[in-house]
């Protein structure tokens, strides 16, 4: 053997020192897994943010290492059967006594008033004793209607008067109806 040959399977020094490197660096992390004890490394060991995605195992989280509101809403889910009736509520109490309202309602028409020609009228149709009026109006005939309006009609507290005006002057005797519906109303 040469010495030549002998130098040639010495290492360089550059690769000493790398070997040495590596040996350290898997030495260490050995030591590392084999000598802490299991759950030893919590929050309190770990500096801010050096937890990152990139250092965590896609699918080794579960929901419950979230926080509130953090993970997205999966989409609704399909529509349940319907559910059994319910069961009918208690009854309820019982209400006040209302009042006795209307009673007795009738329609009175009176004798039409005579008018004549060129003038104004108003007539009256009133309610029968302990009856007041709770609607009425009036109606003129004889074939004037486009020469006779009515120009008022309401309530008082007995019956219903009705006031009709000729609006265009006419030769033709005409007549005003009044009308009163009339009831017995409570207190």
């Amino acid at each position: 053997m040469s010495m030549d040959s002998i130098r040639s399977r010495v290492p360089s020094p550059g690769m000493v020192v790398a070997c040495i490197a590596l040996a350290l660096s898997l030495g260490g992390t050995g030591y590392a897994v084999t000598s802490l004890p299991k759950a030893s490394v919590g929050a309190t060991q770990l500096r801010n943010n050096a937890v990152v995605s990139a250092k965590v195992r896609d699918g080794s989280l579960k929901a419950a290492d979230f926080a509130a509101g953090q993970l997205p809403h999966g989409p609704p889910g399909p529509q349940g059967p319907v559910g059994p009736a319910g069961k009918d509520g208690s009854q309820g109490v019982e209400g006040k006594q209302g009042g006795p309202g209307l009673s007795g309602w009738e329609i009175v028409v009176p004798n039409p008033t005579f008018v004549g020609t060129g003038r104004a009228a108003v007539a009256y149709a009133k309610c029968p004793a302990g009856k007041k009026p709770i609607g009425g109006g009036g109606d003129i005939t004889a074939g004037v209607n486009d020469q006779v309006a009515i120009t008022g009609s309401f309530p008082d507290s007995t019956g219903w008067e009705v006031i009709a005006e000729e609006m265009v002057p006419t030769t033709t005797n005409w007549y005003l109806h009044p009308v009163a519906v009339c009831a017995a109303v409570a207190p």
